[in-house]
């Protein structure tokens, strides 16, 4: 019996404390793409931090230090027209500008601080007798358009190894690996039952095809897909009253519209997300803090299975467990991370604010939950579209939405999704871009059914 196996690689944001850009070589290749006969010019970059041009070596100092706040890869034209004006040929038409925030000493020891406050949550450790995920689960079918006008269903490659690489025309390590192909994976492949499949992710077609166009130019020559749109739902772990009714309608009315929901299987409002959009026969991604074989929390390895088994996706950045519960803390901020870079617009249902407790003299041994301030402040520093679920009628009064209220005053043009204009609203965010390509450094991760 043929079978297809499916080897995936990832856009994945690069923790500012590595400091360099990780380069992973392909294993696999593509039997359908062109053959690459012209030679593929290389790439060159320039690093700036503040306002000055620095080496390698020096931004590895930094990162060691800690002291790298945003990397951002790609500038924009206008960008790019000042630098040049400023250092000249130093510039010149090298392909990617680095440019490097830099924490002050003062935001340096905030930002340690924050870490260390950050809420873990909670590890259920009864798990026996639950489904397990092993490598020769079967896909889902799926169907992607390419660029030229074709459609390639998966279930048309059995017997054939698929790789297929999630990229976006604003990943800078994205279009590094593109460089490599020719190379390493098309020639070396190209009479072999490999296939090459890039699916670009939650961009215009328009978009792609003026990519690969000027790409061409350069040597790299092959058929792209095109992805569809992630909507992020995230919240609380212990959502109370009509919260869960509400956020389910939410989400249901996303996915009628075309949107595969990203979450992070916690506990509360992340699992209401994902299983919302399974019965709503849509798709959903879970983004774990854990490897595969410990999901966490661990009453949601059944949630977990069911994901992949609908056709949806686990997308973790870890192959061990962790080994305490900072590193653990440290993990679920990963995720958050990830939570905002992996969706075109990221829609908070509610949260508790870091001070709710003092606000509304709320006395309990356990912190009140706000870990999701984290992923809408990712969101923020990545331009990506952030909205939240609130309704001054109901939710005044409610402490679960004090991070929805907080968010309402910080950001006048934050989108507000109510009963009265939740249909609209929906069909406005799906048709909403983000401007997440001059905000951050990616690298490849794996993304793993």
């Amino acid at each position: 019996m043929k079978k297809i196996v499916i080897i995936l690689s990832v856009l994945a944001f690069m923790a500012s404390s590595y400091g360099q850009v990780m380069k992973k070589q392909a294993k696999t290749t593509n039997s359908s793409v062109s053959q690459q006969d012209t030679v593929v010019q290389k790439p060159e970059y320039v690093i700036i931090a503040n306002d000055e041009i620095i080496t390698m070596e020096k931004l590895n100092e930094y990162a060691e230090g800690g002291y790298v706040k945003m990397m951002n890869k790609g500038v924009s034209d206008e960008e790019r027209n000042k630098f040049f004006e400023k250092f000249g040929d130093k510039i010149g038409d090298k392909e990617f500008i680095v440019t490097i925030s830099l924490f002050t000493e003062k935001e340096k020891q905030e930002r340690e601080k924050v870490k260390h406050e950050y809420v873990v949550e909670e590890i259920d450790t009864q798990h026996d007798n639950e489904p397990t995920i092993s490598e020769n689960d079967k896909i889902r079918d799926f169907t992607v358009k390419m660029i030229d006008g074709t459609n390639i269903q998966l279930s048309d490659l059995k017997g054939k190894v698929v790789l297929i690489n999630f990229w976006a025309t604003w990943c800078a390590p994205c279009l590094l690996e593109f460089y490599e192909f020719p190379s390493k994976i098309i020639k070396p492949f190209q009479n072999s039952k490999f296939v090459l499949l890039p699916i670009s992710r939650g961009e215009t077609e328009e978009k792609v095809k003026g990519k690969m166009t000027q790409l061409k130019q350069r040597g790299i020559d092959f058929n792209v897909g095109i992805d569809n749109r992630n909507i992020s739902v995230i919240g609380l772990l212990n959502p109370e009253g009509n919260i869960e009714e509400r956020e389910r309608e939410l989400v249901a009315e996303f996915v009628e519209n075309g949107a595969t929901i990203v979450s992070g299987l916690a506990l509360g409002c992340d699992s209401i997300s994902h299983r919302r959009a399974l019965d709503s026969n849509g798709k959903t991604v879970a983004i774990l803090p854990s490897p595969l074989n410990k999901i966490l929390p661990p009453r949601n390895k059944g949630l977990a299975y069911k994901i992949v088994e609908e056709g949806g996706l686990l997308v973790t950045e870890y192959g061990n467990d962790f080994k305490n519960t900072m590193e653990l803390s440290t993990r679920y901020k990963e995720r958050d991370r990830l939570q905002a870079l992996f969706c075109n617009t990221i829609v908070l249902a509610a949260s508790y604010s870091p001070d709710s407790a003092k606000r509304w003299q709320i006395y309990s041994e356990k912190k009140l939950d706000s870990g999701a301030r984290l992923a809408m402040s990712y969101a923020k520093d990545y331009k990506i579209p952030r909205a939240v679920m609130y309704d001054e009628n109901l939710d005044v009064n409610n402490p679960m939405f004090d991070l929805n209220r907080d968010l309402i005053k910080e950001q006048k043009d934050i989108i507000i999704i109510n009963q009265d204009n939740l249909k609209e609203t929906v069909k406005k965010l799906m048709s909403k871009k983000s401007d997440i390509k001059n905000n951050a450094n990616y690298r490849q991760g794996v993304l793993i059914f």
